[in-house]
């Protein structure tokens, strides 16, 4: 029986399946057989009635049920225990893993079937899994430490980046305010008046401002990363004080380097001190104009010491011009007949005053005289113009007769005689066309005299350069027009182009040679027109035929300028 129970358990279930249908299909049909012959021979043998029939038939279809039924039994059973057993214990080992996820559970192999090498295969299958799931369990723990290393990195970097960014924000903030000083540095540098260079330790410009760029005539990428002597050539001579400068780190002072166009310059070097890389900084300022200016000023001050010696003199000169005067005015007395004692006095002497008088007047002797008297008093109102000219007047405005100024002024001009210059005032027409009731004008009389004085040497200068020469003629006008005192002075001289008509007023432009003028006599003018007079002043040309200047002075004021 064991043997038969390892037999069928190694059998596959398609052939116990056979073997059981084969097996029960043989037993019904053997006992339907044997029922069948057993009902026939009865029948054939004792010759049974119909009712016997039925009750044999029936025993028989019992017989049939009870065969069935066992037969049924013994096939569930066989079935139950080759079939159904296997499977539903794989069935449970199959809903144990799916739902618990238990891969370490075996599924047991009943029979050496198909239900059993299906088992071996699903425990294989279950086997991998379980090693599947155990690198999984370890990959997914790996990964769960990788993925928290990764969120801790990510807050790090987030952190890192929050800082990065603060850093970048501060950094530019930074880079701003550096810029934007930067550019504060540099228009303080570009709005300097002097040349600014700075130099490396090689004496090539690093860095310059915009009056340097002018200086050297060149753009700025011309001249960064260029030795400064060759940007500069008439520094070249410079070289050994920047030198010195860098060698001691002290200042050096170059005072009144000559360049071309008679301009002059002054250089500091400032040593470069507290950097690592040696240089210098150079200033370069134009005194060109400071030394005219000084110029002028040592003129001016010899003018106010020679305008001070004019009037101590003139005070001098008063008292023989008064002498001289009275005697000829008393010898003109002695000579009177009008009175008794003239008469007396030439009885006395045996003659007779109508004859002296006669005598005089035939030899030119009176002639003489009045002579004497008119140079005595012509001398004496030069010497009070002059005086004065001189004096210092008033800073407010105060009313003047503008024709009697003109007046004094042409007298003063009409002494004047320059040699040098070429010109006799004496030798020019002058024409005066002045309005009579212009005799209230608010002005400075002095500097108003020094004005006409100006334009009338001008005027008498253009006449003398003339080509070919002419007769000389000068025009005074004055008018009053839209409350406003009008002066106009106009001459027939050389006249001016356009562009010198346009520098007219300039400070320091001049059109005469060296040691002639300053350039500085219409610009003074325009500033005592424009400035202490609140006037205007313009000047029209035409090259060759002559040139005028127009003077308007207001003739109303409010009380702080006019007294």
């Amino acid at each position: 029986m064991f043997r038969l129970n390892n037999y069928l358990s190694q059998l596959p279930v398609s052939r116990k399946l056979m073997f059981l249908l084969t097996g029960v299909v043989a037993s019904i049909a053997i006992v339907t057989t044997s029922i069948l012959v057993t009902s026939a021979y009865v029948i054939a043998k004792d010759h049974v009635v119909p009712g016997t029939f039925f009750l044999i038939m029936g025993v028989a279809g019992l017989i049939i049920l009870m065969f069935f039924l066992l037969l049924t039994l013994l096939t569930t059973s066989y079935i139950q225990r080759y079939v159904s057993q296997p499977v539903i214990h794989l069935t449970r080992i199959a809903n144990r893993v799916s739902e618990n996820e238990d891969y370490s559970v075996r599924g047991k192999v009943y029979h050496n079937d198909e239900i059993g090498s299906l088992v071996r295969t699903f425990n294989t299958m279950l086997s991998r899994i379980e090693a599947r799931d155990q690198l999984l369990t370890t990959e997914h723990a790996l990964a769960e430490e990788a993925s928290l290393k990764a969120q801790q990195l990510a807050r790090d970097m987030r952190k890192s980046n929050e800082e990065l960014a603060r850093e970048v924000q501060v950094r530019l903030r930074a880079e701003k305010q550096l810029t934007r000083f930067q550019n504060y540095l540099n228009n303080i540098i570009d709005s300097m008046p002097s040349a600014l260079l700075a130099v490396d330790r090689h004496l090539c410009i690093i860095q310059c401002n915009t009056e340097a760029a002018k200086l050297a005539d060149l753009s700025f990428s011309q001249i960064i990363g260029q030795p400064f002597d060759r940007v500069l050539p008439f520094l070249e001579h410079c070289k050994p004080s920047i030198d010195k400068a860098l060698g001691k780190q002290q200042a050096q002072r170059v005072e009144k380097l000559p360049i071309t166009n008679n301009n002059y310059l002054d250089l500091v070097i400032y040593p470069l001190i507290g950097d690592d890389e040696p240089g210098a900084v150079i200033r370069i300022d134009n005194i060109t104009q400071r030394l005219k200016l000084e110029e002028i000023m040592v003129q001016s001050e010899k003018m106010i010491s020679v305008g001070g010696l004019a009037a101590g003199m003139a005070h001098e000169i008063n008292n023989p011009l008064g002498a001289i005067i009275q005697n000829t005015q008393n010898i003109r007395r002695r000579l009177s007949s009008d009175l008794p004692v003239n008469h007396q006095t030439a009885q006395t002497n045996n003659s007779d005053l109508k004859t002296i008088n006669q005598y005089l007047q035939d030899r030119g002797i009176l002639r003489f005289i009045d002579n004497i008297e008119d140079a005595g008093i012509r001398a004496s109102t030069i010497v009070s113009n002059m005086l004065q000219f001189s004096r210092r007047g008033s800073r407010t405005l105060q009313s003047a007769n503008l024709n009697e100024l003109i007046e004094r002024t042409i007298d003063i001009a009409a002494s004047d005689f320059d040699l040098k210059q070429g010109f006799d005032f004496m030798q020019i027409r002058i024409i005066k066309q002045l309005a009579p009731d212009l005799t209230e004008v608010p002005c400075l009389g002095g500097e108003l005299q020094q004005v006409l004085l100006n334009l009338l040497k001008n005027a008498a200068q253009a006449i003398c350069r003339r080509e070919p020469p002419c007769q000389g003629q000068i025009t005074i006008s004055t008018e009053q027009k839209d409350q406003q005192a009008i002066i106009r002075i106009s001459d027939n001289g050389a006249g001016m182009t356009e562009e010198v008509r346009k520098r007219a007023f300039e400070p320091f432009f001049t059109t005469k040679d060296v040691g002639l003028g300053t350039g500085l006599g219409l610009s003074v003018s325009y500033f005592i027109i424009t400035d202490n007079h609140k006037g205007t002043m313009s000047v029209s040309s035409t090259l060759g035929e002559g040139t005028q200047f127009t003077i308007k002075l207001p003739l109303q004021y409010s009380m702080p300028h006019f007294q």
